[in-house]
């Protein structure tokens, strides 16, 4: 079951790893249409520049909804949180927005990648509803000396013995360097 486990989240890792690729051309295209616009004038500096980053949140959110059919429908509830998180963190503050993140995009990535790790579970071997993801560990596309993705996935399985009722837990890990076309 460990040899199952680790096979079947290191094949995941390797495929998101290559094909990272065209994640990041969408995120450079994203990342150009964000910091297009222009500032204002001084007097009215801080509301333009509110008003600048609501339009250009609606620029992105245009944007990704127009490649949404490229998206797989289990990376679509992620999406979806990074359009409302915006809004959600001009109300929470600057202070709060990496608790916020914490706290909504943990779940939400692992729910998006659990589908993944179970597509490439030997389903002879692993029940797949017994996998879940529990940590994932993103690239950052800005650094090519931390472009890693990584995952972790726990499997659960009760122990096959009359009168014992007792559940062991294995947990594997992968992590993999992204190829982004450098």
């Amino acid at each position: 079951m460990q040899s199952a486990l680790q096979s079947s989240v290191s094949e995941t890792v390797k495929v998101v790893a290559v094909h990272a690729y065209p994640a990041e051309l969408l995120l450079r295209e994203a990342d150009s249409r964000w910091n297009q616009g222009g500032t204002g004038q001084k007097a009215q500096q801080l509301l333009g520049k509110i008003r600048t980053a609501r339009e250009k949140a609606q620029q992105v959110r245009d944007f990704v909804d127009d490649y949404t059919a490229y998206i797989p429908d289990s990376l679509l509830p992620v999406i979806e949180w990074a359009a409302r998180l915006p809004e959600a963190a001009e109300d929470a503050g600057r202070d709060g927005i990496d608790t916020l993140k914490k706290k909504a995009a943990d779940p939400l990535l692992n729910a998006a990648f659990t589908p993944l790790v179970r597509a490439f579970a030997d389903s002879g071997v692993l029940r797949k509803d017994s996998l879940q993801v529990t940590k994932v560990c993103l690239p950052d596309l800005q650094n090519g000396q931390k472009a890693f993705f990584g995952l972790e996935a726990t499997y659960a399985m009760r122990l096959p013995i009359p009168f014992v009722h007792k559940e062991l837990h294995f947990t594997k890990k992968a992590y993999e360097r992204i190829w982004v076309g450098n």
